[in-house]
């Protein structure tokens, strides 16, 4: 890919979201309602989804261009994100207290998040705690 080619996309996405949103606001029936927009609780909600889709596919994006090794190794270490979802998503009613409110169960899991992502900031790039498991198997082994 040429050196030009990132910021030129860059650069057309910016303009088209800033073409996109003067339409937006003269269109007679906008497909979505500025006043919508406007609402604390769904420009929350929408903060929210934009974050858990980051956490969610970035690293499915960002892995295979970081970790050494054939598609089919780095593919079989990702298997462990999606896995590592489904069992949190199962296992959450069980660990958490029930009575937490779902607004106090997302506090919990971004903060969580957020301090295991900080971590992950003192650790050197070579080291394996930076990969993901393979299907549990932990830091001491690799695929």
């Amino acid at each position: 890919m040429p050196a030009w080619a990132a910021p030129a996309l860059a650069g057309t996405a910016v303009l088209a979201g800033c073409l996109f949103t003067m339409r937006e606001l003269r269109a007679r029936f906008p497909l979505i309602p500025a006043a919508l927009l406007r609402s604390g609780r769904v420009g929350l909600a929408l903060s929210g989804a934009f974050f858990g889709y980051l956490t969610l596919f970035g690293p499915l994006v960002l892995m295979p261009q970081v970790l050494p090794g054939s598609a089919v190794r780095i593919g079989l270490q990702l298997t462990a994100l999606p896995a590592g979802f489904g069992g949190a998503a199962v296992a959450a009613e069980t660990v958490l207290p029930p009575g937490l409110t779902n607004r106090q169960r997302g506090a919990a899991g971004a903060l969580l998040c957020s301090l295991a992502l900080g971590m992950l900031i003192l650790v050197p790039a070579s080291a394996i705690w930076s990969r993901p498991g393979c299907c549990g198997s932990g830091p001491a082994r690799t695929c």
